[in-house]
């Protein structure tokens, strides 16, 4: 049920392999945290959620990437050591307002695609099927480029590899 539910918001869900210590990488993390925010180093900021958890969005959508909330994706991790080794699983989560727009469009699109006329029911109006299944299809794109962006700049950014064990 949790797949299902996280298929249908967006959600990514990964097991990343970290090839340095933990120490490593809370310095990598506190160096992203601390950089300035013009500062052309790094392009993510990011915010530590709790002891073993962090949170990390670009800097700039189309909108400046000040707060997480700013960001149309942001990545959180959680790491972790086994048998010597750093993991961090890392979700991907598109901005619900992005996400719940899609949703909407998409009823929207359904409702008029099957509006009732005097005569029954026939085929929307193209006028209104245009615009909605445009803003669609462009809802999705942003939801879908947001999240591989965010994923490829935290992979490079941290230089962390997909390890076997995915989940998607």
């Amino acid at each position: 049920m949790k797949e299902l539910f996280r298929k249908i918001l967006f959600v990514k869900s990964t097991l990343y392999l970290y090839p340095y210590s933990i120490t490593n990488l809370d310095e990598d993390l506190k160096r992203i945290f601390e950089a300035n925010y013009f500062n052309n180093s790094t392009a993510l900021r990011g915010k530590i959620i709790g002891e073993n958890q962090f949170s990390l969005w670009e800097k700039w959508n189309f909108f400046r990437g000040r707060k997480s909330q700013d960001a149309l994706a942001y990545f959180s991790g959680s790491k972790f050591i086994q048998n010597n080794k750093t993991y961090i699983i890392g979700t991907i989560y598109p901005h619900p307002f992005t996400v719940l727009g899609f949703y909407l469009t998409c009823i929207i699109f359904l409702l008029s695609l099957l509006q009732q006329n005097d005569t029954g029911f026939s085929l929307g109006n193209i006028d209104i099927l245009l615009p909605i299944g445009s803003i669609g299809v462009a809802l999705i794109s942003i939801i879908l480029y947001f999240r591989w962006s965010i994923q490829t700049k935290v992979e490079i950014e941290l230089d962390i590899t997909k390890t076997h064990h995915n989940k998607s």
